[in-house]
């Protein structure tokens, strides 16, 4: 799955609110990415490490997909989850989630055998995996619903 991007007010937003934004390199954990989140009214917004080409998952429905991904918020639920290839492992119910129209700096690491989110210098997701899942190489991240990307650094 592969959504437009383009740039509004100077941050990267998905013209269809909803997309990818895959890092073009190959990377090797440990890896770690941040971005500043610019809250629109969507309810999710989180990173992903995964292999090459697979950076598209299913969040509602039946969950598909390859490697982690961290999420603030979720779809329609009031939540922020760790999922693990097709399975969510950790749901955080009363963790922060990013306030609509204000400015929130994130950052995701993946260290393996640990996957942490954090938001304002906070630990939000801390995840620990035994058997860390191998050949993940591509790094990117994704909103849902007018929330926009700024400062994007790998």
């Amino acid at each position: 799955m592969s959504q437009a991007l383009s740039l509004v007010d100077g941050a990267l937003a998905s013209e269809a609110g909803w997309g990818f934004l895959s890092y073009g390199q190959t990377v090797k954990p440990p890896v770690r990415i941040e971005f500043d989140l610019l809250t629109g009214k969507g309810s999710m917004a989180g990173a992903y490490l995964c292999p090459k080409g697979l950076a598209w998952r299913n969040f509602w429905g039946n969950e598909a997909g390859r490697g982690y991904c961290l999420s603030l918020g979720w779809h329609d639920a009031k939540n922020n989850r760790v999922l693990r290839d097709t399975a969510t492992v950790l749901l955080d119910a009363k963790g922060p989630r990013p306030e609509s129209g204000k400015v929130c700096h994130v950052a995701v690491q993946f260290v393996p055998p640990r996957c942490q989110l954090y938001m304002d210098g906070k630990m939000v997701l801390d995840y620990t995996d035994p058997a860390f899942l191998p050949e993940l190489d591509q790094l990117g991240v994704f909103p849902l619903g007018g929330h926009r990307f700024d400062n994007v650094r790998i």
